[in-house]
């Protein structure tokens, strides 16, 4: 690491869905100094102290629950259930989610239920993957929180926000088509919240340490971008995040699903620009245009 690296707090990526977090993810966790994990959306279910102990010892006897039933098809375990899955698919084994828990909770002397003692359970799992990779900093996938920094900043005073943003007719294409059960419902409710999403993060970031790039140019003008955001999270240039598909990521080989898995696993590509032009009607996307016409144009799309 040169004189010129500074090393800062948290790293968070946020964003709509489907609009390249995971892509990010997987470029930044290709720097020498950062590991950066997907989204655990730890904020749900009751606590992530007892009530996560016991989904670790339920994943361990092989998910399944007296009855039979598997846990995470039940109301009152799916939460907790999917919130140790998605830390496994971050890379960490079932006895480092256990023992990480049980020091969060000592420490904190809570059930981790309010959200600043979430947060020493989520500061440990990134500690455990820096160490791991002997990195320096550690981040995470937030998503759409990145409208809400604010609570994330109070606990982590030198945390670094970036938000990727993408032509949001992409992003609604992408969710109304292959996303039914998370995704937009309509193209007016996508175009809405699209805009939200963009104008919230603006207004709740200032005085923050806060950043946003285009997924266009992320995967159109590769180097140039990032080489930009390694400047703004200062941290020196590496190629490697010009080849994270050659990279070893904990992402890639853990089997715990998600979405966007197989498309980030590849060499970045611009296939997936533009694709509303085929995918949406052009009722659709005049619809859009008409709600998010002004923030498209201040974004720089057509």
């Amino acid at each position: 690491m040169s004189e010129q690296e500074i090393i800062k707090g948290p790293i968070f990526i946020g964003g709509d869905g489907r609009s390249g977090t995971t892509l990010l993810n997987v470029i930044l966790d290709s720097h020498p100094t950062l590991s950066v994990a997907p989204e655990y959306h730890f904020n749900g279910g009751s606590d992530l102290g007892s009530t996560a102990l016991e989904a670790v010892r339920i994943k361990k006897d092989g998910g399944l629950l007296e009855s039979g039933i598997r846990a995470v098809d039940t109301p009152e375990w799916k939460p907790a259930i999917q919130f140790v899955n998605r830390v496994v698919r971050a890379g960490l084994s079932l006895d480092e989610i256990h023992e990480a828990i049980q020091q969060a909770m000592e420490e904190t002397g809570t059930n981790l239920v309010e959200f600043h003692d979430r947060c020493r359970l989520i500061e440990k799992f990134g500690r455990i993957l820096v160490n791991r990779d002997s990195k320096k900093r550690w981040g995470m996938k937030i998503m759409r929180e990145i409208r809400n920094p604010k609570r994330y900043a109070n606990v982590w005073g030198d945390a670094q926000f970036i938000h990727i943003i993408r032509d949001g007719r992409d992003v609604a294409a992408s969710q109304l088509l292959e996303h039914g059960s998370w995704g937009y419902g309509d193209i007016g409710e996508a175009a809405k919240n699209w805009c939200n999403i963009i104008t919230q993060s603006r207004k709740n970031t200032a005085n923050l340490s806060y950043t946003e790039i285009r997924y266009e140019d992320i995967v159109m003008e590769s180097e140039k971008s990032l080489r930009k955001l390694c400047k703004f999270l200062n941290v020196n240039w590496s190629k490697k995040l010009l080849a994270h598909e050659k990279q070893k990521h904990d992402f890639f080989e853990t089997k715990v699903a998600h979405p966007s898995r197989q498309a980030s696993m590849k060499k970045i590509n611009n296939s997936a620009v533009g694709r509303h032009k085929r995918d949406l009607s052009q009722e659709q996307i005049d619809i859009f245009n008409s709600i998010a016409g002004e923030m498209l144009s201040s974004l720089g799309y057509e």
